[in-house]
């Protein structure tokens, strides 16, 4: 229940704040900004909203679709340091659970990034008069999440200390 909230509750403020916005967009909005922050390129407002909820929508299937099939796959297909320790049936559902859970996190900082994104796009197109995006908070802040992210699911299936699978 935890895992299901935590994929579908920032799909769900990333769709609903780009519905919720639509109608305060101007058209076109101001999409692609370069190093400065500068508005270089744009697109229709419904193209956006559209792109955006695609993008979204494309994540949480991915994320919450391998969440699923791993359990399910062949032990051959999945590349995981030291699998015959980690996958023997004693340990076999902890490691599934906790493959599920880091992918959870991956795809609820992701998605995380795309709400901030879609807020800041939003923000920038409808109260000024020029478009204007610094994302280097944010993309060093997502950044920062997924190696801390990364790091801590190395450290979980790290060398186990003794190999025996019993």
């Amino acid at each position: 229940m935890k895992r299901a909230f935590l994929l579908l509750a920032p799909y769900a403020l990333v769709v609903g704040h780009l519905l919720w916005s639509w109608n305060d967009l101007r058209d076109p909005v101001a999409t692609r900004f370069d190093m400065a922050g500068n508005a270089v390129d744009t697109m229709g407002r419904d193209a956006f909203v559209l792109t955006m909820t695609s993008v979204a929508t494309f994540l949480l299937v991915t994320f919450a679709g391998i969440s699923w099939l791993i359990p399910k796959m062949p032990v051959s297909l999945i590349n995981l340091p030291h699998k015959d320790y980690w996958l023997h049936p004693s340990r076999r559902d902890a490691t599934f659970d906790a493959i599920q859970n880091s992918m959870t996190l991956y795809l609820f900082v992701t998605m995380a990034l795309l709400l901030v994104l879609d807020i800041e796009i939003v923000r920038n197109n409808v109260h000024t008069s020029e478009a204007r995006l610094s994302p280097w908070l944010v993309l060093g802040t997502y950044l920062a999440a997924i190696t801390v992210l990364t790091v801590r699911f190395v450290l979980r299936f790290r060398r186990p200390a003794v190999m025996d699978p019993d």
